[in-house]
């Protein structure tokens, strides 16, 4: 094989970046324990705080608190990144707040992240079919981006059915439990993609506390208890959530060549 080729000339430049990232010094990757607690909660009570004033303020007040609300909530669920990286080992209960503030309310727990995400991220994977976050969009129809983004739509309905529908069946199904752990346990874009990181106790009840959490509102919401413009807020948060994986650059970005 020539010295120029391409496979050899990409290998090189892989090696020169993980030297390069090797470099960094490692407290620079550690979270600022105050940044992130004051970020967080800021951004959660901002959203928590604009919503619960909608409800019972008049319609322009309305409109213009849901705005503040659905942008708070989705600076605060972007925290699952975080989690999933680093904040989730090195910040102590931050998880668990996120959680209980952010992820089970909104319906989008952490652990539809944890251990999948990463994937995309192990040169193993990425752009393959074990990649959660990646499609060929270069090499593939301008329909499929269209059919995604209008699916995309879709994942606020998709979230009520995981979590309240398929969680009770997991409970006495042992077989819709296995299925729904590798299909319908992460956020992804990828339709191939099986989750193989298994779903551990704090995930199944993070799992359990949304399943609560989705026919509490459920019902308050059929008593007149909260408006149907709240529970439309918290449907946007979770479409913008798994809608900012596809973002441009994902869609523009073609698949790139494999080494070996």
């Amino acid at each position: 094989m020539s010295q120029s080729s391409p496979v050899v000339s990409a290998a090189r430049n892989n090696r020169a970046l993980d030297e390069a990232i090797h470099a960094i010094p490692l407290a620079l990757f550690r979270p600022a324990p105050a940044v992130y607690w004051v970020d967080m909660l800021a951004s959660a009570g901002l959203g928590w705080t604009s919503l619960v004033f909608a409800v019972v303020a008049d319609r322009w007040s309305r409109a213009a608190l849901l705005l503040i609300a659905v942008a708070a909530l989705y600076r605060a669920v972007l925290f699952i990144h975080e989690i999933t990286h680093r904040a989730g080992r090195d910040l102590t209960a931050f998880a668990f707040v996120w959680n209980a503030l952010v992820g089970v309310p909104l319906l989008v727990p952490s652990f539809l992240y944890e251990g999948v995400h990463t994937d995309h991220h192990r040169q193993s994977c990425y752009g393959t079919e074990a990649d959660p976050e990646y499609l060929p969009f270069g090499r593939r129809s301008p329909a499929l981006i269209i059919g995604l983004t209008l699916a995309s739509l879709l994942a606020p309905l998709a979230l009520v059915v995981r979590f309240g529908v398929l969680v009770p069946l997991c409970w006495a199904l042992p077989a819709v439990r296995r299925l729904t752990a590798e299909r319908w346990s992460a956020l992804v874009i990828n339709p191939r993609y099986l989750r193989r990181a298994p779903i551990g106790r704090a995930g199944r009840a993070e799992e359990a506390a949304a399943c609560v959490v989705l026919w509490l509102s459920v019902g308050l919401w059929w008593s007149g208890r909260i408006p149907a413009s709240a529970l439309l807020v918290l449907g946007r948060c979770q479409r913008c959530r798994v809608g900012e994986q596809r973002d441009p650059h994902t869609y523009g970005a073609p698949l790139r060549p494999r080494l070996g």
